[in-house]
């Protein structure tokens, strides 16, 4: 089919711009004798657009002088439908070039329940979905993401693993991806012995003969090589990160400009993957920020800029950035947003700053309504802090706010719902005092004040304290949701919304999974799973089906304690966060012993020793008044109006 024939087709699809591309700042990606990829986030565009590592990959790529790359998104049923009846590929959205036709496909797997839409793009691309089964033409099929610290349920279908970065080593890849000069088998070497890349088909497994669970595994062709050391990037000034992003044709979930302040994080939950994974912190210093904020709202023309990290209140010049931040945009008529924030951080600073902004939705995460619950998870918020921030931000003129809590988290109890419950109250009533009257100095009571309150279940993540911690079952779960329920039922100003159990239990299958899950994942794609992140397309029958067929159950992936020293499947991947520290926080779990953080105590020896950069952001916050002053980047001096 030519071009100009599948662009017809798009334009009958019920949202064309999923997939015709053109957007303001895409690539240009005409120049046939630049080296090429795609990348693929194997979700809807509204969601793989919206993902932030897919953009920085995608310009960094473009921004080489001979490379580029193209993207492609997984098409909702309406295109696949058409695709199939007429037996045509799937095609990226700048050239409309089939897929197959590229040498290199990387595909972002930000979450578990994206495996399944890989397989589904790989064989509406004609590329077999099992790597053993490829030719010398197709192309090479990597991937990366937060899944890559546990690729092992995928390891049959890729070719390589990136883990950690990708942005420090993704140019070295389509450099060795596009020499046709050595074969397909050996680029995949090549690229196997580049730091953070891990070839799954270079591995010897050994099993357990009447189980079938791994018991160890080597490296072929690199016997002394003991485990894949993710790349990352220790100076995240000298990071890449785009500031002419694109910018879509049609609104995305998180529609706006996108400003990364920091990355990883020093707070140490011991539910959160991300909070290891993303180790150590770094930052960028405020002067950069304040230029590349400039660049990004020129290029782009969004009304509204958020400071992106896992915690906005954690970098160090949080209130001197957004307080210049938000004189220079608030007079533009641009909003200043902090997607993620931590509520034992809240100052009158920034709840200034933020009273400026339009009044949406404050988020934020107490994960667990308990004292001694919070204390387990390594939380490290108490109720005070909790409801003085309320008290903040309801007196700065909020009167709307989303909670995120979960359930099944490991130690609870009937009585930790109850809590939550109560502190949910609390909040509220916390909330109702209003702000204070600038005339009289009084505070407004009662003044409307609505909580919406989300709540998940506990996954076991790998890479973290309780990776080894069994998940609760989905009756389990119920009743202690019935909990929560009877105890906040009639309350006006409380939504509850929850997650589905049962795709919560799937993603915790896959995230502690070995090899013998590919084809439990093979099986339900091959029965229509796919797209299944979304609620009304996730079906659990077809996973037990699965599992079943394989002479698998749950009971042994996520029903279960894992013993210390049993052999993980993911244990050969090095996210820099060691084993024995995991193991001393899993520990201090059981003694609801908290761990405080880094940058504000002493080094909990995680495993990065003397490179860890808090070290030395440590080493600069420890200043005297007079050196603060001295060391502050003003908006005078960023406008240049002090030598």
């Amino acid at each position: 089919m030519r071009k100009d024939e599948y662009l017809r087709i798009l334009t009958s699809m019920e949202k064309p711009y999923r997939y015709t591309g053109g957007e303001l700042n895409a690539a240009d990606c005409s120049d046939t004798n630049a080296k090429k990829m795609v990348i693929v986030f194997p979700d809807t565009y509204e969601i793989g657009m919206s993902h932030v590592g897919v953009r920085i990959l995608y310009h960094l790529i473009n921004a080489q002088k001979d490379m580029y790359c193209e993207r492609a998104f997984h098409p909702w049923t309406d295109l696949e439908d058409v695709l199939r009846k007429s037996n045509e590929p799937l095609r990226t959205l700048e050239t409309q070039t089939p897929l197959k036709e590229l040498p290199l496909i990387g595909f972002s797997l930000a979450y578990e329940m994206l495996y399944a839409n890989m397989l589904n793009i790989l064989d509406l691309s004609n590329i077999a979905v099992e790597a053993i089964d490829r030719d010398e033409n197709d192309p090479i099929i990597i991937t990366g993401g937060p899944c890559s610290y546990n690729p092992e349920p995928i390891a049959s279908f890729v070719d390589i693993v990136v883990v950690g970065e990708a942005e420090e080593v993704i140019c070295e890849i389509v450099n060795i991806a596009n020499d046709k000069s050595i074969s397909r088998r050996d680029r995949i070497i090549a690229i196997g012995h580049l730091k953070g890349c891990y070839n799954p088909s270079d591995t010897k497994l050994t099993t357990d003969e009447k189980s079938g669970k791994l018991t160890g595994l080597s490296f072929i062709s690199e016997p002394e090589k003991t485990q894949i050391d993710k790349v990352y990037g220790k100076d995240l000034n000298k990071s890449w990160f785009p500031c002419n992003p694109i910018v879509p044709n049609a609104e995305i979930i998180h529609d706006r400009a996108n400003l990364e302040i920091h990355r990883g994080c020093i707070h140490g939950c011991r539910f959160c993957q991300a909070g290891y994974i993303y180790r150590p912190l770094r930052t960028r210093k405020t002067e950069k920020l304040l230029n590349m904020a400039d660049e990004i709202l020129t290029s782009t023309g969004y009304e509204d800029l958020g400071l992106v990290s896992l915690n906005s209140v954690d970098h160090p010049d949080i209130v001197n950035l957004s307080t210049i931040l938000d004189k220079k945009l608030h007079s533009k008529r641009i909003s200043l947003g902090f997607p993620s924030l931590r509520l034992d951080a809240i100052s009158s600073e920034l709840v200034d700053v933020l009273g400026h902004t339009k009044k949406n939705n404050i988020t934020v995460a107490p994960e667990a309504g308990s004292q001694r619950l919070r204390d387990l998870i390594n939380k490290n918020l108490t109720e005070e802090q909790i409801l003085n921030s309320i008290k903040t931000f309801s007196e700065g003129g909020w009167q709307k706010m989303k909670l995120y809590f979960m359930i099944g988290l490991p130690g609870e109890t009937d009585e930790d719902i109850v809590e939550m419950a109560e502190l949910i109250r609390k909040i509220v009533k916390t909330g109702k005092l209003g702000k204070i009257d600038p005339e009289t100095g009084k505070l407004q009571k009662g003044r409307p004040f609505k909580v919406t309150v989300n709540v998940s279940s506990f996954v076991a993540k790998s890479h973290t304290p309780f990776q080894w911690s069994k998940m609760d079952t989905e009756e389990t779960l119920k009743a202690r949701m019935h909990i929560l329920l009877s105890q906040l039922s009639g309350h006006k100003a409380v939504t509850i919304k929850w997650r589905d159990f049962d795709l919560g239990l799937i993603e915790g299958m896959l995230a502690r999974g070995d090899r013998r899950l590919g084809p439990v994942i093979k099986k339900v794609w091959k029965d229509g799973g796919r797209l299944e992140s979304w609620s009304d397309r996730f079906e659990f029958a077809r996973w037990e089906k699965a599992l079943k067929s394989e002479n698998l159950t749950l009971d042994e992936y996520i029903f279960r304690d894992i013993d210390k020293d049993e052999t993980l499947a993911w244990q050969h991947i090095h996210c820099g966060v060691s084993v024995d520290y995991l193991k001393k926080e899993y520990e201090k779990a059981k003694d609801e012993e908290c761990t405080k953080n880094c940058f504000t105590n002493n080094c909990s020896n995680c495993g990065f020793g003397k490179d860890c950069p808090v070290l030395e952001l440590k080493k600069n916050s420890d200043l005297t008044e007079d050196e603060v002053i001295e060391n502050e980047v003003t908006e005078e001096k960023m406008n240049g109006e002090v030598e």
